[in-house]
């Protein structure tokens, strides 16, 4: 039995590598599943952040795994394994998920948005959850400073896979011309036109002696894919050199390694074929890029080499950097309640700055000639039934019943009209999202059913994708997906969107003195 990486059987596995009890933990990327599985022998429970894995033969319920990709965790896992078998035992595994780039500039993003708006002093959790929320002063490592990290990591994945390509590379037959003896042209393709200038074949009538053209056809390695390869491994090794001139957020031990690694790949680089190839693009259609295993790392090597930074998750410990899933999800429902709330004040005519973020339940309310605006951050709508004084209202029909945020329109003497936003950071779980809103309902508005009627005029999920964009999914804005990356363009469309979608919920030409705050706090 190991605790810590070595020999023998371990206690915990993570898609097949065991996870250590001590010592350095085990470091994955935020998009990598939690695959988790008992080792050989061993019998137990386990338990992530207090509630537990449901284990179907010591694996973790694939159901399980596909629904925690929905918390995308990022920092150390807060796992516990309780043993019966070998031993009884009480053992806390060690797993850190580490964030991209792309997640740490955009949270950096959303904490500027949040001081500017909350003052630089403001580090409470706008959402009324102080447990989970974490210090507002990220360290992300300059962009030099990842290099030398980005360039380990690649050197760990092109290095077995260019030894490999190394011992066996793919060839193409390729034609070359040559004068040989008429003695010696076994096995080869005699081309008659062409005669030697100074030994041609002779006597004319029946030749003996002398040199006639052939072609030649032989297996060659000067094929597009092996230039691509001989490209990308001279453009590594530049990086990792320039990256060993100061390798800083490197101890002792990567440093070594990086040195090493180097040295062995400008080695081989440095050997037939790869020394008399040129270095060429990536062609456009190769199934041997795409098919061949250690082809297929040379190529994703060289997407990363284009993209390196956010290739690569950073180093370090994400609590260090300030960076919780948590806060990330805290921050992204501030953001998007806030451009709710800045739509609609440019619906109703009120420039100005924003003010603070409201804290979860919290609410404003807008007086106009024809009806009240209600703006909510994280409102928990009740059920049906539930008020005990009566009151007509909006209720949620099913359990998804706290949107991130809501503008409800109460018409004078009309049925409320309902928009909605809700935050999702895994797009797989957009239809799920979309629950929130298509449940809201007004009460006791449908008098031949005694039913609620359906309100709801807009509901959209918004996410942060690569690029901005959106995907309408119903008639007139009724149901959309908005990619809105952490950023100003983000922002910019997110804002136009939820102004397009207003214009089916408030009327056009209102007018308002100004908002009145109010809270609503219930529980989930």
């Amino acid at each position: 039995m190991t605790t810590s990486g070595g020999t023998g059987t371990s206690l915990l596995l993570l898609g097949g590598r065991p996870v250590p009890l001590a010592g350095l933990p085990l470091r994955i990327d935020e998009a990598t599943p939690l695959a988790l599985a008992l080792g050989a022998g061993v019998t137990g429970r386990l338990s992530l952040a207090g509630l537990p894995v449901p284990l179907v033969d010591g694996r973790a319920d694939p159901a399980w795994v596909d629904d925690s990709r929905r918390e995308q965790w990022v920092g150390e896992l807060d796992l516990e394994l309780v043993t019966s078998e070998p031993q009884a035992a009480v053992l806390r595994p060690r797993i850190v998920v580490l964030p991209r780039r792309a997640t740490v500039e955009g949270f950096g993003f959303l904490v500027d948005q949040f001081r500017s708006w909350a003052g630089p002093g403001a580090l409470a959790d706008p959402a009324g959850r102080a447990r989970i929320w974490a210090d507002l002063a990220p360290r992300v490592p300059k962009r030099e400073e990842e290099r030398a990290l980005v360039a380990l990591a690649l050197l760990r994945r092109a290095l077995p896979a260019l030894a490999a390509i190394h011992r066996a590379p793919a060839t193409a037959f390729a034609e070359r011309r040559e004068w040989c003896a008429l003695d010696r042209t076994a096995g080869r393709r005699l081309l008659m036109r062409r005669l030697h200038p100074f030994d041609p074949p002779r006597p004319v009538h029946e030749p003996r002696s002398g040199q006639v053209a052939t072609l030649v056809v032989e297996p060659s390695t000067d094929r597009a894919e092996n230039r691509f390869v001989a490209g990308v491994v001279r453009r590594l090794v530049a990086m990792c050199r320039d990256a060993a001139v100061a390798p800083a957020w490197l101890d002792a031990d990567q440093v070594r390694e990086l040195h090493e690694a180097t040295r062995a790949l400008a080695r081989l680089a440095a050997e037939e074929p790869w020394r008399g190839l040129p270095g060429g693009a990536m062609p456009r259609v190769s199934f041997l890029l795409r098919d061949h295993p250690h082809y297929r790392v040379m190529r994703t090597v060289g997407e990363a080499l284009d993209d390196s930074l956010r290739w690569s998750p950073l180093p370090g410990d994400p609590a260090a950097l300030g960076l919780r899933t948590q806060t990330l999800n805290a921050l992204f429902e501030v953001w998007v309640s806030q451009a709710v709330r800045s739509a609609v004040r440019r619906r109703l005519g009120l420039a100005g700055p924003l003010p603070a973020p409201l804290p979860r339940g919290g609410a404003e309310e807008a007086v106009t000639a024809r009806g009240r605006a209600r703006v909510c951050f994280d409102r928990v709508y009740p059920k049906p039934g539930a008020d005990p004084e009566g009151r007509e209202g909006i209720v949620a029909l099913t359990r998804k019943r706290s949107p991130d945020a809501t503008v409800e329109w109460w018409p004078t003497g009309g049925q409320p009209v309902v928009m909605d936003a809700t935050w999702s950071r895994n797009p797989n779980y957009h239809d799920d999202k979309l629950g929130y809103a298509r449940s809201l309902a007004a009460g006791g508005s449908d008098e031949m059913l005694g039913a609620p009627r359906l309100c709801t005029r807009r509901s959209m999920v918004v996410y942060p994708g690569p690029r901005p964009e959106v995907h309408e999914l119903g008639f007139a804005l009724s149901l959309a997906t908005v990619s809105a990356p952490p950023s100003e363009a983000g922002w910019e469309l997110l804002g136009a969107f939820l102004d397009r979608a207003l214009e089916g919920v408030v009327p056009p030409e209102q007018t308002a003195g100004g908002f009145t705050e109010s809270s609503d706090i219930r529980p989930r």
